[in-house]
């Protein structure tokens, strides 16, 4: 039995690891939102940890993070530099996956497919938003500062960010998480 679900789990990271760095590497994994672009990219690591658990998740979570290094090192941008901290590239995104999982845990036996997968993918994604700005922010607060011109910018620039980019990716991963897994639980 143990073999089996090894082995499924093994799949699941497979499959949705693939896709998150397809989504990662290419102009697939955002959505043009009028004058913001919004990352689906974590998505495969919410539903990996919503239908494979915590370790899934996790993994593919890692994954996410790793390609998120190397998206940095070959095309690099001007937040390049932070990424290639592996606190800001790959924590946050293994994060995802364990938040979303214990999330799922503690409303997998609702009967609302809110409560049941949207609420959990929107603090996955709640989670990416706040560890990898938290993140941007501490550990190179200065160096945005002196690109913004002035510290009093970075806090305002981080939360404007936080709330332009996080609120939607927080709604769009709840909507295609609860859709997916309404049809994946269904099979």
């Amino acid at each position: 039995m143990q073999k089996e679900l090894s082995l499924k789990s093994l799949t699941i990271i497979g499959v949705l690891g693939a896709l998150s760095a397809v989504l990662g590497m290419t102009p697939l994994g955002f959505i043009p939102l009028g004058p913001i672009s919004i990352t689906i990219m974590h998505i495969p690591v919410i539903i990996g940890a919503i239908y494979g658990g915590v370790t899934v998740g996790a993994s593919v979570g890692l994954i996410f993070g790793i390609v998120s290094l190397i998206r940095a090192i070959i095309a690099p941008t001007v937040i390049s530099p932070a990424l290639y901290n592996p606190l800001i590239s790959i924590l946050p995104r293994v994060l995802i996956g364990v938040v979303t999982g214990y999330s799922y845990m503690a409303f997998q036996n609702s009967s609302s497919k809110i409560l049941k997968y949207s609420i959990p993918a929107a603090l996955g994604s709640l989670t990416n938003t706040i560890g990898f700005l938290s993140g941007l922010y501490f550990f190179y607060g200065r160096e945005l500062a002196n690109l913004l011109g002035g510290s009093s910018l970075v806090g305002k620039g981080v939360i404007g960010i936080g709330l332009s980019n996080g609120v939607p990716e927080m709604i769009v991963a709840a909507i295609i998480t609860t859709a997916t897994m309404s049809k994946i639980k269904n099979l």
